[in-house]
């Protein structure tokens, strides 16, 4: 279940379009044929505030965790205590 996480700035997600965004990483993982296209989970940071050296140049960062199951859980699953924090 990989997670992906797009940082850029907002105004550069507006132009290209938020969702095109999503949806050209989401396709670019679900291409590799690793994943299932429903485990994949891909999220979008645009940014208003940020310094790249001395300009506020475009940029896009893209991370990728990829994460098992196993360590995955929600707040109704065991282990975890009533504020749905790990006990």
């Amino acid at each position: 279940m990989p997670h992906c996480i797009i940082d850029c700035p907002a105004a550069l997600a507006q132009r290209i379009g938020e969702h095109t965004l999503l949806a050209t990483v989401h396709d670019a993982l679900d291409s590799f044929g690793v994943f299932k296209p429903g485990d994949i989970k891909v999220r979008l940071n645009g940014f208003t505030h940020y310094r790249c050296g001395s300009t506020q140049d475009d940029f896009v960062h893209v991370a990728l965790y990829p994460v098992r199951r196993a360590h995955c859980r929600t707040a109704t699953q065991p282990g975890f205590g009533d504020a749905g924090r790990p006990d």
